[in-house]
């Protein structure tokens, strides 16, 4: 079985494409009928100009300057159109962007742990960050811009037609040559782009994990290593941007020459054309003056199509995984009486190796259940299925509410990881409506109350990275605290109090329980002290529960708990009461 994160699929792409537009058409129509009508004035204003050149070479100049006031004026109007349109451009691309943002974030977090656990830590944060701001760069800039030259394009060509239609065949003849190089171009380039967008991921990754590592690194003399892994990451970066050059150096001149085409030919064919009284010397101007406009635009149009490559693959990565808050429904799911039910499940991790198999058990609303067995025994596999974080192989796995709503499930690992920013921040996470006497009072029914209460800024402290360092076992405590604020319906603790002192996890441990009176507690442990008064106890062996009991009626059967408890207590006489 293998696991990777999901890239959108192309009917998808264009689907969530469609929704997003009709979510801010707000937004969207202003920008196309300000840029609509700054464009509609900028060919007006050429258009008269070539009637001055026109009306001057007749001596005209009563309606010549008549003709310059109304170019003045439209190159005013121009000028207030663009700025209008700019900030409807901006205001749709920041909306997008903390749409996206947020959505592409809360998908990321829903992802099935493997998936995330297999994900490299820069590809993670592409997704979220610079695949999304690759896409808000896009909208926010490229759009407007390719749209402003689109139009102009359209605009300018249908123009031309307008002023002498024998004359705009050469004025649109490069336009053929253009879209032909574009063509052979875009077919190469999607796959370019994302090997490179991959490169890119993998560097920014190593890059991470060498910031994240720096004193491990340091104490064990890898500065060598790391520096050769990073090197080779760069190289695979640059090679797929070499790649991608490589494409453009041959786009990039093929589609130039399309921009100065038009104008040698409007000015040879329209010498010709005026030579036999089929065009007038302001058509000629007008259409020449037409492919000078349309050079920058189709510089634009050149620049974005390329930079549109980048953000459709970066847009299809950053949403493989998006979804809608909307999507929760309103407020917050009720709290309810769970149980948890498994049926001959199996889990397997990539490569084919089997976690655990053949479980068959119900965890009933109430119920304390320990679990132990030798390391690497399969005991946090079956953690993972209790807590249907991971999808197993075979068998199912279902959490069943005796009332209405969706069941609240926590995984707690003996890591206990520590968000930057204050106590009460970390604590807030598991319930946003705490109040302090709130904090306060999880913090000493996981005994942290005394450490904290010895912290400069007590609750107010900075922990996680950049401020006060925490020990192992003061981040599970917070961790705990979390749980007793959050009140999961479910809840697995793999080796949570791992780090304290054996007395002091077994009263933890059991003020938790307390707490979580009508909760399914699982509790994994290797120090068989903390679980003995569970209600039941699964003895996990090979990746199969081979033991199920109470610890009394554990210790009277022959088999592996019996000595595993044997074993315990005669380390625990080599270690000092309370440790």
């Amino acid at each position: 079985m293998t696991y990777a994160l999901p890239i959108q699929s192309g009917p998808a792409f264009r689907a969530d494409v469609r929704g997003l537009v009709r979510q801010h058409w707000r937004h969207l129509v202003p920008l196309l009928i300000w840029h609509g009508l700054a464009v509609a004035m900028g060919v007006v204003a050429v258009t008269l100009f070539g009637i001055v050149v026109d009306e001057s070479t007749r001596a005209a100049w009563d309606a010549a300057w008549r003709s310059v006031i109304v170019v003045a004026v439209c190159v005013l109007g121009q000028a207030l159109f663009t700025v209008a349109a700019e900030s409807a451009g901006f205001r749709l691309g920041e909306g997008l962007f903390h749409q996206l943002r947020d959505e592409s974030v809360t998908g990321l977090l829903e992802q099935p742990l493997l998936d995330m656990e297999s994900a490299t830590v820069g590809e993670l944060t592409s997704r979220v960050a610079d695949d999304v701001d690759d896409v808000s760069d896009a909208v926010k800039v490229g759009f407007p811009e390719a749209l402003v030259a689109t139009v102009t394009l359209v605009f300018a060509t249908s123009a031309a037609f307008v002023i002498n239609w024998r004359l705009a065949p050469a004025f649109v003849l490069g336009y053929v040559w253009l879209v032909a190089a574009t063509v052979w171009y875009v077919k190469r380039s999607t796959p370019a782009y994302d090997a490179e967008l991959r490169a890119h991921a993998d560097h920014n990754g190593a890059v991470l994990s060498a910031v994240r590592g720096a004193r491990t690194v340091r104490q064990l003399n890898l500065g060598s290593w790391l520096a050769t892994r990073i090197s080779r990451r760069a190289d695979a970066v640059r090679a797929a941007e070499y790649h991608t050059l490589f494409l453009q150096r041959r786009w990039f001149p093929a589609a130039q020459a399309a921009y100065y085409l038009p104008s040698a030919l409007v000015l040879g064919w329209g010498g010709f054309l005026v030579a036999r009284d089929l065009a007038s010397v302001a058509d000629v101007v007008a259409l020449a003056l037409y492919s000078q406009m349309i050079v920058n635009p189709l510089d634009d149009l050149l620049y974005w199509t390329d930079q549109f490559q980048m953000a459709s693959r970066a847009f299809r990565r950053s949403r493989g995984f998006a979804r809608s808050r909307a999507a929760d429904g309103p407020g917050e799911p009720k709290r309810v009486a769970a149980q948890v039910i498994i049926d001959d499940a199996s889990l397997e991790y990539p490569g084919g190796h089997h976690g655990i198999r053949d479980v068959t058990e119900r965890f009933e609303p109430g119920t304390w259940v320990g679990v132990v067995g030798p390391s690497g025994a399969g005991k946090s596999s079956l953690g993972l299925l209790v807590a249907n974080l991971v999808p197993p192989v075979e068998g199912r796995v279902e959490i069943v509410g005796e009332e209405s709503g969706q069941a609240r499930v926590l995984y707690v690992s003996q890591e206990g990881y520590v968000f930057a920013g204050s106590i009460s921040d970390n604590l807030r996470l598991a319930d946003p409506s705490a109040t302090d006497d709130d904090i306060q009072e999880a913090l000493t029914a996981v005994e942290a109350d005394g450490w904290v209460a010895d912290l400069d800024d007590t609750t107010a402290t900075t922990v996680g990275m950049g401020g006060e360092p925490l020990t192992l076992a003061q981040s599970q405590q917070l961790a705990l605290a979390r749980v007793w604020l959050a009140r999961p319906d479910i809840v697995v603790m793999d080796e949570a109090t791992a780090a304290l002192p054996v007395d002091q996890a077994i009263r933890v441990e059991q003020a938790v329980r307390r707490r979580l009176s009508r909760a399914v507690v699982v509790a994994i442990a290797h120090r068989l002290h903390t679980v003995q008064a569970a209600d039941r106890i699964l003895v996990v062996d090979g990746g199969r529960i081979t033991q199920e009991g109470t610890h009394t009626s554990l210790l009277e059967a022959p088999g592996l708990y019996a000595g595993l408890w044997a074993a315990w207590n005669r380390s625990r006489g080599a270690v000092k009461p309370g440790q």
